[in-house]
């Protein structure tokens, strides 16, 4: 690439060096976007549940760690992303750093909203194919839904879209029979 152009490019550290202000900007190829309005309370129900139900498996079975609040995720120095809900295998520990993750999680989950529901099923999904994520989640508060996509060499395809009635395993959880139902607010 052109090296005046990648000189034009937000970095992460010049996003780090805005302080405070930076919590909610993503970075997609050094063009930042800041984060929609705060989640709705459904959105952080999810979350709260899901991660939940997620860390006590990986807990129980010592499968790593999940990471249940937004992080920073350092793909590059030019794709900083902020994920619902991060997975680590124990082969990815211990942590390089206590404030952002450098190393590509395992799994992530994105719970949908309408004004992140494109990003999320567009941008971020070929960003975390790229970068080497081996299951991305796609949680829909409307329908009810968990989709699984699992990495191949041809980037994401469907594993399976789980539906509220449904039990949910993947590859990288193939015994964790997580009722769908369960994750979704009554």
């Amino acid at each position: 690439m052109n090296k005046i152009a990648d000189e034009l490019k937000v970095t992460y550290e010049d996003l780090l060096a805005l302080g405070e202000s930076n919590k909610r900007v993503e970075l997609f190829d050094g063009e930042p976007v800041m984060a929609a309005a705060m989640p709705k309370i459904s959105h952080q129900l999810i979350a709260k549940n899901l991660g939940k139900a997620l860390d006590a498996y990986v807990e129980r079975n010592n499968r790593g760690l999940m990471l249940i609040h937004p992080v920073d995720v350092v793909l590059s120095q030019h794709n900083v992303v902020q994920p619902d809900l991060s997975y680590l295998t124990n082969d990815q520990l211990p942590l390089e750093s206590d404030s952002e993750l450098n190393q590509v999680p395992a799994m992530v989950v994105e719970i949908l909203s309408p004004s992140t529901e494109e990003r999320d099923r567009k941008i971020k999904f070929k960003e975390y194919a790229r970068f080497g994520v081996k299951e991305y989640w796609l949680v829909s508060p409307n329908d009810h839904r968990i989709e699984v996509y699992a990495r191949s060499d041809k980037g994401f395809l469907l594993f399976k879209s789980f539906s509220r009635d449904d039990e949910l395993n993947t590859p990288l959880f193939p015994d964790i029979h997580l009722k769908v139902d369960s994750i979704f607010p009554q």
